[in-house]
């Protein structure tokens, strides 16, 4: 129809050179012969195109692999505006003199304007002038087809018959038209993979017919070469001359596509305070061919704690393809339209920055969706989902001294590593040292996560000692110091505080295999009172202590060191309730010390064990199990345990060591400076 437009609009341009001409009275003059015969009467068009569809606007879509194309050549001849309906200059009579050039261009129902209506219209009657058109007729004969170019090579034959083309008079139509049908096969072992352009070379003869159908009779003109104005005579179309016509198709793929969407999340445990989720979607094509438009998205959800989504069986988009979220929180975060290619394609790679961070227990849930899937099933697809765990996770924080784990204590080798985590802004770590037989992970020596560090762990791990040449499967760099047979021992306190004496006066008081509570401190250390302790003491029992309350020490002035007060407890477990707080006391275990023992392990959660810890004296222990669950969003490096070997301890250790012996050089040997 395009054509149509274009066809009929040179007609009336052509025409418009004469509009102020008019027809003889015999149907002649310059209107006829310079106007309508010149330029304003026929085109005609060759072109091929699927078989069965002569419309060549539309590229012959196919299917991958394709290695035979049905084709046919199309001949068509279209009226122009001055020779249909209406006939205004007459009827098969002597013409109307008064019909100018004007006349007919104004005359707007006969033209083709619109590439939405044909306007077809009859052809006038048979004629040589006024408005008839005087064509009868064509005959073209298809002699053969060369492949000019095509991706996959190949050949191009004429189907059964002879390649003739009789393209007639239409009484109905100003598009009379012909077809003939061939074949084009691929070069073997090119089947289409791609989309392309053939390009024919088509060698044909030809001639066209005039004033009547009758064959005989009609006056004959090949085109090309060949006779002339025949007429009342057979003229055969192999005696016209040989004439060559470009052809051109381009053929499409059809879409053969399958779309699997994918998605990764990290962190997945997200630090509770902590909003920042790095995401980054892509989708699969495993198909044969690139797709056409398809949406995608990537959307985000929230799951409270102890719940879980659930995805319908249903095809549908995600917020309805997905259940068992938090109300109101599902919404697409990025979206777009992508020509997927063979492959994966990266559709987004972003930081989500959560507005607010949900409660510990929550998942914050992404999925990648597209709302087509494949050809075959055009319908909603989505990825697996990734989740980030909103984590309260609590550190520690080790002062005043080092941090060995692995030494003999009571006759027994622990073998362990030290394992915590290095957050960007805040992360568990030792004041001084760290030595450990197994290595040592996500736990700063020499203060390294003090203020948050993001660096490697080569910066923070300063004081990690380690040895070359450590057993298999440790890490030199970080931990296996030595083996746990070569750690050294834990000194033995018990030992030495149940023959000593300070300021005069015995320091132990021996409860034997008897348990106890720190409430029951002060009817066994006479006068004492763990809210406000005075004085110095030592407890020794090989069965469990119970600490149920705070343990503090007196916060007045002192006048010289013995006054400084000092409180040992020494027993196989010792258990800390959760209410707890406060310790100022050495904790000394042959079995485990546990710092929420009223709360199973696995029960566990944000919302128990969530006081902070502070215990300012020596830990020494088999196990040592931190439970506590502290965290403030408004200090996130602050730590949920702190356990500090202050000074007291050590200036109190100095003077009552002095009060039970004495200290003797025994010999001393000189070293070379080091620089």
């Amino acid at each position: 129809m395009q054509d149509a437009v274009g066809w009929d609009t040179d007609c009336k341009d052509h025409l418009q050179g004469y509009r102020n001409d008019y027809f003889t009275s015999a149907g002649g003059g310059n209107l006829r012969t310079g106007g309508i015969n010149s330029g304003a009467s026929y085109h005609n068009a060759i072109w091929m195109s699927k078989r069965g569809q002569g419309n060549a606007s539309v590229p012959l879509s196919v299917n991958y692999g394709t290695t035979s194309i049905p084709l046919q050549v199309n001949d068509l001849v279209f009226l122009c505006g001055p020779l249909v309906e209406p006939d205004i200059a007459g009827n098969g009579g002597a013409c109307k003199t008064s019909i100018s050039g004007a006349s007919i261009i104004n005359s707007s129902a006969r033209w083709v304007t619109s590439v939405n209506n044909a306007n077809d219209r009859s052809p006038n009657d048979f004629g040589s002038g006024c408005m008839y058109p005087s064509m009868a007729f064509s005959r073209r004969k298809i002699v053969d087809f060369q492949v000019a170019s095509s991706p996959w090579d190949g050949t191009a034959t004429l189907d059964a018959g002879n390649g003739i083309l009789n393209l007639w008079r239409d009484d109905n139509s100003r598009y009379w038209s012909a077809t003939t049908n061939f074949t084009y096969k691929t070069a073997p072992g090119k089947p289409i993979t791609s989309s392309g352009t053939i390009h024919l070379i088509v060698e044909n003869k030809y001639f066209a017919a005039y004033h009547t159908t009758d064959e005989y009779r009609a006056t004959k003109n090949c085109s090309g070469g060949g006779p002339r104005n025949v007429t009342n005579a057979w003229l055969n179309v192999d005696d016209c001359g040989l004439s060559q016509r470009d052809l051109y198709i381009n053929i499409v793929l059809n879409f053969d596509y399958t779309l699997t969407p994918q998605i990764t999340t990290s962190p997945s445990l997200l630090r509770e305070g902590d909003n920042n989720i790095n995401v980054s979607a892509s989708v699969n094509n495993t198909g044969n061919t690139a797709s056409d438009d398809v949406d995608w998205s990537v959307t985000r959800f929230i799951v409270a704690p102890g719940a879980n989504y659930t995805k319908g069986g249903a095809a549908a988009a995600p917020c309805t393809q997905f259940s068992g979220f938090v109300g109101g929180s599902c919404q697409t975060v990025r979206n777009g339209t992508t020509k997927f290619a063979k492959g994966t394609t990266n559709v987004a790679n972003f930081v989500d920055t959560l507005a607010s961070v949900p409660d510990p227990g929550s998942k914050v849930c992404y999925v990648t969706s597209v709302n087509k899937g494949s050809v075959a099933a055009p319908t909603w697809k989505h990825s697996t989902v990734s989740c980030s765990t909103i984590e309260r996770v609590p550190f520690v924080q080790v002062l005043g001294n080092d941090l060995r784990v692995g030494s003999v204590f009571s006759g027994t080798n622990i073998n362990a590593g030290a394992t915590s985590l290095v957050f960007n802004n805040a992360g568990s770590w030792v004041e001084y040292g760290i030595l450990a037989p197994g290595s040592i992970a996500n736990l700063a020596s020499q203060s390294g996560a003090n203020g948050g560090n993001a660096s490697p762990q080569s910066v923070w791990s300063g004081l990690t000692f380690a040895n070359t040449g450590t057993p298999v499967g440790c890490t030199p760099a970080y931990g296996c110091f030595d083996g746990a047979s070569n750690m050294g021992k834990i000194p033995s306190v018990s030992a030495f505080v149940r023959t000593a004496a300070y300021n005069g006066a015995p320091l132990n008081h021996n409860q034997g295999a008897t348990s106890f509570k720190a409430s029951d401190i002060g009817s066994i250390v006479p006068g004492a009172n763990i809210a406000n302790f005075t004085g110095s003491a030592s407890i020794t029992t090989t069965g469990t202590i119970t600490i149920d309350q705070d343990i503090m020490y007196n916060t007045g002035s002192l006048t010289n060191a013995n006054g400084i007060p000092q409180l040992i407890l020494i027993g196989n477990n010792i258990n800390i309730a959760g209410n707890v707080k406060h310790i100022d006391a050495w904790l000394i275990a042959t079995g485990t010390i546990n710092t929420c023992s009223d709360v199973a392990q696995t029960a566990v959660r944000s919302t128990n064990c969530s006081n902070q810890l502070v215990i300012n004296g020596p830990i020494m222990a088999n196990q040592l199990l931190l439970d506590r669950s502290y965290y403030d969003k408004t200090k996130p490096e602050d730590a949920a345990e702190k356990i500090n070997l202050r000074s007291d301890s050590y200036i109190w250790s100095n003077n009552v060591a002095k009060q039970n012996g004495q200290w003797q050089t025994v010999y001393s040997t000189d070293l070379p400076p080091r620089y």
